[in-house]
């Protein structure tokens, strides 16, 4: 047995123990972070395990690469590099892959970890090997259209990087299918046409040699051009960014947009930025939008039903990681002007809600689909970050038109506030705001606040109400069937 760092830390031969209390300790070098295993005689090899108890503040692997060596080579070939990282847990984690006969050496590598760069810890470290008579089968998958969808199979938690797969028997397996921008997923079907799963990426279990397919359809969304988002990108708070080859890191509005994970919208968060400085919140909402540009001399009007959202890229590990500065509750709007920007009361709540917290590098882009509306804006509103962070971020959002001409379509109409109301005024204002101006002209000057004075038709949406009295009076309540519900001038509803 070798390392990468000779001598280790701790004892090599302590991974092969049973103790929880020993381990080995990694420290990489130019060739990597690494642990080799060489056999004395040649083995059918099909896995590695690894454990580390989460109790450890550093060298906890997150992402991990196999190689082999087989008889008669000099080199190694690499077998095995996990999609999604592993999180810090008391479990054994599994790097299986495909088997290799005739191997003679087994390498480990550590890609990334928690805490010191280039520093991994073991625990205990065992080899899965084949033993002669070993059943073995395959998994293939399958695509009903390539022009649609691509799939890829491999051992459940591998990077696919092909459509079949030979593994023991009782092995988990994981099918893969990814639309293309001109398909959809529909669901995973058998060689007898049965129904199996429809979730995109499907985990069984290999008991016997198994085709799937995998159903696209033609897609029911179509991205919108980017590039036409980016040229009116707008946000209420930005910092300055700054420049690495060339490149503008944590800036403006135009960074979510641009197409790359690794700029980032970043809310403003020193004194050389524009907008508020302080915590995303109720009473101080974060937003950024966009708009699709002009058509015959007007606003251009798109049919808007997708937003995807992604916050830090994959590769960045401080903090809490991909869930760093990311956006938690939200608020949606949009808004149909012929011409110009929005004004306050041109606005309509599209969607609220919490994005989802189960996420990890890899699988961290949110997709939130709602009412197809003809919009020519859309305001994405952070009410709150993730752990209560002090900013927020995002790396790209794209938007997407409906393309299926017979999707039911809202328009925005006019909401009626002034009825029976005296000796004041009523401002509706979007779902768990405590504030009547998020705008900043020092970020985005002549953009509106988020009043709200529009609706979908034919729906229903959570809005805040804010009563105002006129001068000489006080406001007292508000009332339901003469009954006071309220007597925060803030009051949550809804309008149809």
């Amino acid at each position: 047995m070798t390392t990468a760092d000779s001598p280790s830390t701790a004892k090599d031969t302590n991974v092969l123990t049973n103790d929880a209390n020993t381990f080995l300790s990694i420290n990489g070098n130019d060739s990597g972070t690494w642990i080799n295993f060489h056999f004395h005689e040649a083995q059918t090899v099909a896995g590695f395990l690894y454990y580390l108890s989460k109790g450890q503040l550093n060298g906890y692997v997150k992402f991990a690469k196999v190689e082999v060596k087989t008889e008669g080579s000099d080199s190694y070939q690499n077998v095995y590099e996990n999609e999604t990282a592993w999180e810090k847990e008391n479990v054994t984690r599994a790097a299986l892959f495909t088997p290799v006969s005739k191997v003679t050496d087994v390498k480990f590598y550590g890609i990334s970890f928690n805490g010191i760069a280039n520093y991994m810890q073991i625990n205990k470290m065992r080899i899965v090997t084949v033993p002669e008579n070993a059943a073995l089968v395959t998994a293939t998958a399958s695509t009903s259209n390539e022009e649609l969808g691509t799939v890829t199979v491999d051992v459940a938690e591998a990077k696919g990087k092909s459509n079949t797969v030979q593994v023991m028997q009782g092995a988990p397996v994981k099918y893969q299918a990814t639309a293309t921008e001109a398909g959809e997923f529909v669901e995973w079907r058998d060689a007898s046409g049965k129904i199996v799963s429809n979730d995109a990426v499907y985990t069984t279990t290999a008991e016997e040699d198994t085709t799937l397919t995998a159903v696209f359809r033609d897609a029911y969304y179509e991205k919108i051009d980017q590039s036409i988002l980016k040229a009116n990108a707008k946000d209420n708070s930005h910092a300055n960014g700054s420049i690495k080859n060339n490149v503008a890191y944590d800036g403006a509005a135009i960074n979510a947009f641009d197409g790359n994970v690794d700029t980032l919208w970043h809310e403003n968060y020193d004194n050389t930025g524009a907008g508020s400085q302080a915590k995303p919140s109720v009473s101080n909402p974060i937003w950024i939008q966009t708009g699709f540009g002009a058509e015959n001399g007007k606003n251009k009007i798109e049919t808007v039903g997708c937003l995807t959202y992604r916050g830090r890229p994959d590769t960045y590990t401080s903090g809490s990681g991909v869930k760093s500065t990311r956006i938690s509750d939200y608020v949606i709007l949009a808004a149909c002007k012929e011409s110009g920007s929005p004004k306050a009361g041109d606005w309509a709540v599209v969607k609220a809600g919490t994005m989802s917290s189960n996420i990890s590098a890899g699988n961290a882009v949110e997709t939130i689909t709602f009412t197809p509306v003809k919009a020519t804006h859309i305001r994405l509103v952070t009410l709150s970050a993730y752990n209560s962070d002090n900013y927020v971020c995002a790396g790209e959002i794209n938007l997407y038109r409906v393309k299926d001409t017979s999707a039911r379509v809202s328009e925005l109409e006019n909401i009626e506030t002034s009825a029976g109301i005296k000796n004041g005024t009523v401002t509706i204002l979007p779902p768990g705001y405590e504030t009547t101006n998020d705008a900043s002209e020092s970020a985005a000057a002549g953009e509106s606040a988020s009043i709200i004075g529009k609706c979908l038709s034919g729906t229903t949406r959570n809005v805040t109400l804010y009563a105002a009295p006129n001068e000489g009076y006080v406001f007292n309540g508000w009332k339901k069937d003469n009954a006071v519900v309220s007597r925060s001038s803030f009051s949550f509803n809804k309008y149809g």
